[in-house]
C-alpha cells in the first residue's frame, strides 16, 4: 500500500474527485498513482477519455476511495504447502500438506479486491463490473467467479434489482422499454440474479480493516485462498491483516498436522464470540454470515448439552436470542430438540439416525435410512 498524510491506497485503485479547485474535475473518476511526499498531494490519472490520461496532483482530503482489483500479474497462485479440497455443502477447504507448529504462518497473501465501505451494494458490483469490462478473461476475474456464494444469493435479490434499475435508467430508451417488456424481463431477470451472486460472494467471503490514521475509513477486501478457509468456532489458525500492507495472515495457533483442515473464525473482531454458548454464536453467525455453524466444537456441544446450559443473566440483554432462526429451528426440530431429514421429513430423528458425513451437511442432511434406500437404487 501506499501511504500517505493520513490515509493510505493502493496502487491502481479507483477514486473520485472530491471538490477540487478545477471546475471540470470535481466528482471525477480517477486511478491513484503515487504520493509526493514533498508537496503532500497525491499523484492521480484521470480515467474520463475527454482528459486523455491526465495527471494532476490533489490534495488528500479531496480524494475518496472507490475501489481496487489486483492486477493480473499480482494474482496469488496457489501457496504449495496448502491444497484445496472440495466439502461438498460447506463448499471449498483448506487443507495443510505438512505439520505445522504453533506460531508458523500458514498464508501471507495479498487482497484480491477492495471497496471502501463493508457490504456497500453498490460498490461490490462497481468492482467486480469494472473489473470484468476491462479484462474478463484475466486471472483477477478467474478468481473471483470460483468464490463461494455461500449459498445465500436469494438475499441479496432486492438490493439487486436497485442497482439494476440505476443501470436500466443510463441505458438507451429502446434497451430499456424492451428490458422492461414481458419479452425482456427474462434477459432482466437472469441479470439481477447475476449481481445478487456478487453481492453475495462479497458477503461470504469479505474481511475488514482500517489502514492509515486519523479516523480512516474501514476497508472490505476479498483473498483468493484465505476465503476459502472454513470457520470453525475453536480454530487452528488466527487470521489478522497487516493494515501497512493489506496482506492477510494465516497463523497457526496450535498445533496442525498434515491433513487438517485449516479453520479461522469469521468472527474474530468480536471479542466475546468465543466464550458465547452454542445458541449465541450459531445466532451471530447466522446473522452475519447467513449459515448455521457446524464446526466440531458446535456438534460437540450439541450432542452433550454443554453448549447450551447458560444463564440468561450472564450475558446482557442485547446478547439474548430472541427466536430461533429458520436454520437454528430445522437443528433443533422445536419437537423434542430431534433432527430433520430432509428426504423424508422426519422431525423425530436422534443423531446416531445420520452419518458424520450427513450431519455436516446442516439442513440438507439425509437420514441412514434415505442413505441407504439411494444407494440401493
Amino acid at each position: 500500500m501506499i501511504h500517505g498524510v493520513e490515509k493510505a491506497f493502493f496502487a491502481t485503485s479507483y477514486a473520485f474527485l472530491g471538490q477540487v479547485a478545477v471546475a471540470e474535475f470535481v466528482n471525477q473518476r480517477c486511478i491513484i498513482e503515487k504520493f509526493n511526499s514533498d508537496k503532500k498531494r497525491w499523484q492521480v490519472r484521470l480515467v474520463d477519455a475527454r482528459f486523455k490520461n491526465k495527471q494532476v496532483l490533489v490534495p488528500e482530503k479531496d480524494l475518496v476511495f472507490d475501489c481496487y482489483g489486483s492486477p493480473p500479474e499480482l494474482v496469488p497462485g496457489p501457496p504449495e504447502h496448502i491444497r484445496i479440497v472440495d466439502t461438498g455443502a460447506a463448499g471449498n477447504s483448506l487443507v495443510a500438506c505438512k505439520d505445522l507448529k504453533q506460531g508458523d504462518i500458514v498464508l501471507i497473501e495479498k487482497p484480491l479486491m477492495v471497496i471502501g465501505s463493508k457490504y456497500n451494494y453498490s460498490a461490490c458490483w462497481t468492482s467486480y463490473a469494472t473489473a470484468r469490462a476491462e479484462r474478463p478473461d484475466s486471472a483477477l476475474v478467474t478468481a473471483f467467479d470460483e468464490l463461494s456464494d455461500g449459498d445465500v444469493v436469494h438475499k441479496y435479490l432486492e438490493p439487486s434489482q436497485s442497482i439494476y434499475d440505476k443501470m436500466l435508467d443510463c441505458a438507451s430508451e429502446k434497451f430499456r422499454n424492451f428490458m422492461r417488456s414481458p419479452e425482456g424481463k427474462p434477459a432482466a431477470q437472469a441479470e439481477v440474479k447475476k449481481i445478487a451472486a456478487v453481492l453475495a460472494k462479497w458477503k461470504s467471503n469479505a474481511h475488514t480493516f482500517t489502514a492509515g490514521t486519523g479516523g480512516a475509513e474501514p476497508y472490505s477486501a476479498l483473498y483468493r485462498f484465505a476465503s476459502k478457509g472454513n470457520h470453525s468456532c475453536d480454530p487452528n489458525c488466527c487470521a489478522e491483516i497487516d493494515v501497512d500492507t493489506g496482506c492477510m495472515i494465516f497463523r497457526a495457533q496450535k498445533k496442525i498436522k498434515a491433513g487438517d483442515h485449516l479453520t479461522a473464525s469469521y468472527m474474530s473482531e468480536d471479542s466475546d464470540f468465543g466464550n458465547l454458548p452454542l445458541a449465541l454464536r450459531r445466532e451471530r453467525l447466522f446473522a452475519g454470515r447467513g449459515f448455521t455453524c457446524l464446526c466440531e466444537r458446535c456438534l460437540r456441544e450439541e450432542s452433550d448439552g454443554s453448549g447450551k446450559k447458560t444463564e440468561a443473566k450472564d450475558y446482557p440483554q442485547d446478547d439474548k436470542p430472541s427466536q430461533a432462526t429458520e436454520p437454528e429451528a430445522k437443528l433443533q426440530s422445536g419437537q423434542g430438540g430431534h433432527l430433520l431429514c430432509s428426504t423424508c421429513e422426519r422431525n423425530d430423528c436422534s443423531r446416531k439416525d445420520f452419518s458424520s458425513k450427513q450431519l455436516q451437511k446442516g439442513d440438507k442432511r439425509r437420514c441412514k435410512q434415505c442413505t441407504a434406500g439411494a444407494e440401493a437404487s
